[in-house]
């Protein structure tokens, strides 16, 4: 189960990053019906981490087991997870499916933690949130009074003309990751908005920029 035959005559102590698939057995051939892991991927390089991290989703559906998996790694929560109970000083902020953690995070704190969540704080007017940066429409089916945050992920942030723009900043950071560049956009009030584009050229660090999005996939939150 844990393809460790090749290395059938060898002690543990002689492997490397093989010594986590050795204690998945350990724990495996009692047959337990829950497992905990705790930060068991933590010393590994990533090839070997993407690698564990695959090992251990087919372990998880072929023993049938239930396991607690702690992490404080985001990208391996929701890789790994069917569920997410994320903690906030000993409390739980939200138990939910990585897909709701992400898409619909019930507090800034989760937005913020688990995501590259851009984040506008201030007051609700009219059904417009209103800061130093400007008056923003709300989702339709917002009912919040008072402060408010409105949280918008960056695939949702459009690089646009200037006159179609709700903010305007300059390009902090540039940093291409393949299918897409992803830019830190400083604000003109200085908050900070991360856009990932798939555009191949998407200005230089330094170069003022105007960004816009859909207020229907925003999130509006209590603060």
């Amino acid at each position: 189960m844990v393809e460790l035959g090749h290395a059938a005559k060898r002690f543990p102590r002689a492997l490397s990053g093989e010594q986590q698939r050795v204690a998945l057995a350990r724990c495996l051939i009692y047959q337990p019906s829950v497992i905990l892991m705790d930060e068991p991927l933590g010393a590994l390089d990533r090839k070997l981490r993407e690698a564990m991290q695959m090992e251990i989703k087919r372990i998880h559906r072929e023993s049938g087991a239930t396991i607690i998996f702690v992490t404080h790694d985001q990208e391996e929560a929701l890789a790994l997870s069917d569920r997410i109970c994320l903690m906030n000083e000993g409390k739980i902020a939200q138990i939910d499916t990585p897909e709701n953690i992400c898409q619909q995070p019930q507090t800034t704190f989760v937005a913020e933690f688990i995501g590259l969540s851009n984040i506008l704080r201030g007051e609700i007017r009219h059904d417009t949130l209103v800061n130093q940066q400007g008056n923003f429409a709300l989702p339709a089916t917002s009912t919040l009074q008072g402060q408010a945050a409105l949280v918008i992920s960056p695939e949702h942030i459009r690089l646009c003309a200037a006159q179609d723009a709700l903010v305007h900043g300059k390009i902090s950071e540039r940093i291409y990751a393949g299918s897409e560049t992803r830019l830190v956009v400083t604000l003109d009030h200085g908050e900070r908005f991360i856009v990932r584009s798939s555009q191949a050229l998407v200005g230089a660090i330094g170069n003022t920029v105007s960004l816009n999005w859909n207020p229907e996939n925003a999130r509006l939150l209590t603060m």
